[in-house]
């Protein structure tokens, strides 16, 4: 299960036409305070630290003390059903303060994620060393023509002991599965993989 709040749909529901991420500032002390409803809410519910689930926070919400009030709730096996998910401009902007809060999360059981990778940066990052246990790729209709490249990158990485799984996110459709498959991808999100779980079809 993943928990995160999309804007596009608030944005839909109370300010149609109307950008709620066109101002940084603004936009990061909106989603500062979602982080907050969102680990109130799961604590309130019933099944709170018996099932594994996915958390997309911020970087200051994962210092705050609302998370450690969160923290203080669970046990340690509890902790490790829950991945934190990081969005990739949030760990740019904030990069020396989430190198300084990855190490003690992790040890305290807690699986991070880097969220919302482009296959076409892949090349470019160096994802050892980030205490991520996974990271995200989108998938996008582009993906299809870069297939090969993707493989053959994500096949290095393995060699090199990089130490992340990937994920490939937002399959909708048949193509992203078969992307998946050819460039050895095994864990899938999205709704299409969401209709086929619910209804016992085998990927």
């Amino acid at each position: 299960r993943e928990m995160y709040v999309s804007i596009k749909a608030l944005e839909d529901a109370f300010c149609p036409g109307a950008s709620l991420a066109e101002r940084r500032t603004l936009f990061v002390e909106l989603t500062e305070h979602l982080d907050r409803a969102v680990l109130k809410v799961v604590s309130q519910q019933p099944d709170f630290g018996q099932r594994s689930l996915s958390l997309n926070l911020n970087i200051a919400t994962l210092g705050s003390q609302a998370f450690a009030a969160f923290d203080s709730r669970l046990t340690d096996a509890q902790r490790t059903k829950i991945v934190l998910e990081v969005h990739r401009n949030d760990l740019v902007a904030n990069f020396d303060r989430f190198r300084r809060l990855a190490p003690t999360l992790r040890e305290r059981g807690y699986s991070l994620c880097l969220d919302a990778l482009d296959a076409r940066l892949l090349p470019h990052l160096d994802l050892k060393g980030l205490d991520c246990r996974f990271a995200k790729l989108f998938w996008s209709s582009d993906a299809v023509a870069s297939a090969d490249l993707l493989r053959d990158e994500i096949a290095q990485r393995a060699q090199r002991e990089e130490g992340v799984e990937y994920i490939l996110a937002r399959c909708d459709n048949a193509a992203a599965l078969r992307l998946a498959r050819h460039a050895g991808l095994s864990l899938l999100q999205g709704k299409l993989i969401d209709h086929m779980a619910k209804h016992g079809i085998p990927v």
